[in-house]
């Protein structure tokens, strides 16, 4: 019956993700992640040593890498094996939930042991698995460091419940005791702790989620395991001091796994959040914000999108921050007082702050307020209480259990299922977030540019038109809420320049002129602002000499595109720029600087075949 009943929960989780296996690439970080640069695709062993030394957006993740590079081995280009397997890992961790929230239920009250605990693990397993706050993390490809790294993470959890039963005798949980048993607890299993290492190991190279583990450990072991004494200030006696101690490959694991991090994190340009850019005060208020965010979020899963971002004016004294952290403190007051009454409600509370703490915005990093994403392992914990207390009324009302629990569950597959739809088109996707009532310059940033393509792609002139015109609001209004926002400058630089080709194909000189010199405005912004100028100089130099007729004026922005080439510390691995700068030397009569460029630009596959071609025009070999 159980294998049939996990056959269920596969397909049930395969049928509220279908929409995903349809799915191609998103603009949202998928390029950035798998496309800008192909290391992973390189032939081996060179893509391993790409993989192991790569901080790419800001993240460390050799062995999730690894899994693209099996994915393109079974089915080459098609993108849509990435999202199968996304969908596959996230069977898998809802399974291995299923089975983590049954033993800790056993082993929380051994009268469940057996079918009980099993029963409830199956209800946390579907509650968490269908729920629409999962479908970030399932449904885009760049997450697949979610599904992967929680799938070996829930593995070492397990190992190391399985590490500590003998120090709670035939494995029944001690909720009641003060001290362990003997006055010391019982060793751990030395396999099953092996085990648990390697697949830490495992899970943090392929995501650093399991950083705090050891302290989750720690929490286990008070509750539900009771090898730790309930007071915390007797852990430093000689009773809990061995289960301290025995945690040091996991702390060393989790400081190490902190420390790629944080450097992962600095490598990205613009990602990390300096302390006058987001103050101490708003980094604790977002914390507050956060920690009932994805509580909300669970109970209400409505007005989901990938961009909530943090605000750009900021003002503690608003209900925004002040409501979160008084409900916070009011439930970590009950808590307090409960403490010896409630032990799973401090273990749960505790499980999740630990796990949650990494991504609340101490350390900000991204735009990002919150994100659906952080609540994939954090939520578990609470899932799993909730899940308790509702085992508790319903062991006497089976039928009735029953039904709340298959009405939920179908519920939220709906939703689940809705919200992986959205995710086929990004501007579908982000339009739906901003009708929800979510706004800032990131997201109107993110708005125009899908805007921009979704018109690239239009074939209708004044439909093309219209889209153009309306992805150069979403810019301007971007630029208006962040002045030094660097992409709303380019994308509005962009947008102007094509509107104005439009005025001037219908005659409209005058509005021409005028949208050329917003153009060529917004182009300069985008350019002063940034450290990394190469694309602005670009689109400056390609409005001087497309547009305006200023060759020299084009000179100089390709030039300073290629010093930017050529200076390193960029992305950018064309032969555009020196391409383009042969175009305009060739205007101003430079023949010999032209030629240079063009030598060099037949170094770069991109550009080989144009270069060579206007080489042999000019009779160079």
């Amino acid at each position: 019956m159980w294998g049939l009943l996990a056959l269920g929960v596969v397909l049930c989780v395969g049928a509220a993700f279908a929409p995903a296996f349809g799915h191609g690439l998103s603009n949202l970080d998928d390029l950035t992640v798998l496309i800008e640069d192909k290391g992973w695709l390189r032939p081996f062993p060179a893509n391993i040593a790409w993989m192991f030394t790569t901080f790419r957006a800001g993240h460390y993740e050799p062995l999730t890498y690894l899994s693209y590079a099996l994915d393109h081995a079974i089915a080459g280009d098609d993108e849509r094996v990435f999202h199968v397997t996304n969908v596959v890992l996230h069977a898998i961790d809802t399974l291995l939930v299923w089975w983590l929230a049954a033993v800790l239920f056993g082993r929380a009250r051994p009268a469940w042991a057996g079918a009980t605990a099993a029963w409830a693990g199956l209800v946390v397993a579907l509650l968490w698995g269908l729920h629409p706050l999962r479908v970030e993390s399932v449904a885009w490809i760049t997450e697949r460091r979610d599904v992967l790294s929680v799938a070996f993470l829930l593995g070492a959890a397990l190992a190391y419940e399985r590490a500590t039963r003998g120090a709670s005798g035939s494995g029944a949980g001690r909720a009641e005791a003060d001290v362990p048993v003997d006055g010391r607890p019982a060793p751990l299993d030395g396999k099953w702790y092996g085990l648990t290492i390697g697949l830490l190991l495992i899970s943090v190279l392929c995501k650093a989620w399991g950083m705090t583990f050891f302290v989750v450990a720690l929490v286990m072991d008070w509750y539900p395991f009771g090898r730790l004494a309930r007071e915390p200030w007797k852990w430093l006696g000689r009773a809990s001091r061995g289960v301290l101690i025995e945690k040091w490959p996991l702390v060393v694991i989790g400081v190490a796994t902190a420390m790629v991090a944080g450097r992962a994190q600095a490598s990205a340009a613009y990602t990390m959040r300096t302390l006058e850019q987001w103050s101490v005060t708003a980094r604790i208020c977002q914390a507050g914000y956060g920690l009932v965010f994805y509580v909300w979020k669970t109970l209400l899963p409505v007005g989901l999108g990938p961009m909530y971002e943090l605000p750009t004016d900021f003002s503690p004294a608003r209900a925004r921050w002040i409501v979160p952290w008084a409900i916070v403190l009011a439930v970590g007051g009950l808590a307090i007082a409960w403490w010896r009454k409630r032990p799973a409600l401090i273990a749960a509370l505790a499980a999740y702050g630990v796990l949650i703490g990494p991504v609340l915005g101490f350390l900000q990093s991204g735009p990002q307020l919150v994100a659906d994403r952080y609540s994939y392992v954090a939520i578990m914990p609470l899932v799993m209480l909730g899940v308790g207390a509702l085992t508790e009324w319903g062991v006497r009302r089976a039928k009735q259990a029953g039904v709340v629990v298959a009405g939920l569950a179908l519920l939220l597959g709906a939703l689940t299922w809705q919200q992986t739809a959205r995710w086929k088109s990004d501007l579908t996707l982000l339009q739906h977030e901003f009708d929800s009532g979510w706004d800032g310059p990131v997201l109107r940033d993110f708005l125009g540019q899908n805007l921009s393509r979704e018109a690239e792609a239009e074939r209708d002139p004044a439909r093309k038109l219209a889209m153009k015109a309306r992805a150069a609001e979403h810019f301007l209004r971007s630029v208006q809420m962040a002045q030094t926002y660097v992409p709303g400058w380019y994308g509005l630089g962009v947008e102007l320049r094509d509107l104005a080709r439009a005025a001037r194909a219908s005659g409209d000189e005058a509005k021409a002129r005028e949208l050329y010199a917003k153009s060529e405005a917004a182009l300069k912004n985008s350019r002063d602002l940034i450290l990394n100028k190469l694309q602005s100089h670009l689109a400056l130099g390609l409005l001087y000499i497309s547009d305006l007729d200023r060759p020299r004026d084009a000179v100089t922005e390709f030039k300073a595109a290629v010093a930017e080439l050529e200076a390193g510390g960029n992305t950018f691995n064309s032969g555009r720029p020196y391409l383009l700068l042969a175009g305009a030397l060739d205007e101003t009569g430079d023949t010999k600087g032209c030629i240079e460029m063009l030598k060099k630009a037949a170094q770069y596959p991109d550009t080989q075949k144009d270069a060579r071609a206007h080489l042999a025009d000019m009779g160079v070999k």
